[in-house]
């Protein structure tokens, strides 16, 4: 795998507006490292089929050599909504 980096921070908030799941960023979007930071409320995530893995307000996880257009996440409780934070290092590969 050849890895390009860009150069570029990449920095973005999501906050839940329903208890659907949902995609972080709508289009590809390629980072060859990233922190993820939830806040609020506690959220699921996982992919577009499901969510099963819960982080509680105040965690945070990292992802490597990920696309977070593939990221889903929805609120573990109906109607607490929650806000995911992400900044990472763009990347093409």
């Amino acid at each position: 795998m050849s890895i390009s980096l860009k150069g570029q921070i990449y920095a973005n908030t999501d906050t839940a507006v329903s208890d659907a799941a949902r995609r972080f960023e709508t289009s590809e979007k390629k980072l060859t490292w990233a922190f993820v930071q939830i806040s609020t409320n506690t959220q699921l995530f996982g992919d577009s089929s499901s969510q099963p893995v819960s982080y509680a307000d105040g965690e945070a996880f990292e992802l490597e050599m990920a696309d977070i257009s593939t990221l889903y996440f929805k609120n573990a409780a109906a109607g607490q909504n929650g806000t995911v934070s992400i900044i990472g290092v763009l990347a093409t590969y």
